[in-house]
Order: C-alpha cells, then sequence, then structure tokens
C-alpha cells in the first residue's frame, strides 16, 4: 500500500472490485448489484477511481440529468433543478478511508463534469447518520438545500448543493 495513488475513470473491467467495496460500505451508500453498478457507470458524466498500483481503492459515480436511475434521491434532486451533476456514490475500501482519497476524486470529478451543470448535488444520510460524510461535505464547500424521510421517520437524508459555475 503506497501513497501514490493514480486517479482515473473507473475501469469497467474493475465493476466486481468496485461492487465489493459498494457492499462494505452500506448503508453508507445504497446496495447494489454489480450489474446495476456497470449501468450508472456507463451513463456517467464523472467517474473517478483511485488506484493503488492495480487495485482500485475507491470510486466516485456522478450522473447528470436525465440518467436512467431508479432513486428516489435522485428523483428529488430532478423534480427541483433543470441541469445539476448528481454524486450517486462514493466509497472507499477500508483500508483506504481517512487518505485524503475522497478531496482527489471530487476534484477529479469537479474537473470533468461539462459546465453546462449549474450544480453539484449529493445527499447525506440524517438516519441512519453519517457525520463524516456531513463534515466532509461542509469541508467542501456544500450546504443543505432540502431533506427528505420516510414515513416513519426511520430513514432520511439531507440534500447538499455546491454551485459548479463561478
Amino acid at each position: 500500500m503506497t501513497d501514490a495513488f493514480a486517479i482515473r475513470r473507473l475501469d469497467p473491467a474493475d465493476i466486481e472490485a468496485a461492487h465489493v467495496i459498494n457492499q462494505a460500505c452500506v448503508p453508507a451508500v445504497g446496495s447494489l448489484t454489480a450489474e446495476t453498478l456497470a449501468a450508472y457507470l456507463a451513463q456517467a458524466i464523472s467517474a473517478p477511481a483511485a488506484y493503488d498500483g492495480d487495485t482500485l481503492a475507491g470510486f466516485l459515480i456522478c450522473l447528470g440529468e436525465g440518467a436512467n436511475y431508479d432513486s428516489l434521491n435522485y428523483d428529488w434532486v430532478s423534480a427541483r433543478f433543470d441541469t445539476f451533476a448528481y454524486v450517486d456514490r462514493i466509497a472507499f475500501d477500508a483500508a483506504y478511508r481517512n487518505r485524503g482519497l475522497g478531496d482527489k476524486l471530487y476534484r477529479a470529478a469537479l474537473a470533468e463534469i461539462p459546465v453546462r451543470h449549474e450544480q453539484l448535488i449529493c445527499e447525506v444520510n440524517l438516519a441512519p447518520p453519517n457525520p463524516g460524510s456531513q463534515r466532509f461535505h461542509d469541508r467542501l464547500g456544500f450546504k443543505p438545500i432540502g431533506e427528505r424521510w420516510t414515513e416513519d421517520r426511520a430513514k432520511g437524508v439531507v440534500y447538499l448543493a455546491r454551485p459548479l459555475a463561478g
């Protein structure tokens, strides 16, 4: 394990490794199949990944408006914004957390998101809580733009956004 990471687009050949990482991060990210993850990657407007040599350390998937994506959170964003870049998920292998890779993946995504998108939007779990993710996004300049809760308030998210232009 080194600290010299290559940041490049997630390779479709690494979907199985990405799936293992994703599932190990549930409930901070949603559970899905490897096939669904591959479908999201295929339509991603940005999908930076951190590699330690040939080992996938983590990845970020960002979708634009109009994606074929079955998600109440994405639907919430789509109903409120005409153009946007939506962070579907960011996930890291446990051995690579807290090493500054989240910042690197977000910087890579910001560098390649087409300029027509107004803002970068994500959600962070309120229930079950994810305070580490909230602190991380606060440091990156994200601000709350809304919340969504289940009827029984067992699950909830806060939507966060940061402008992409200006």
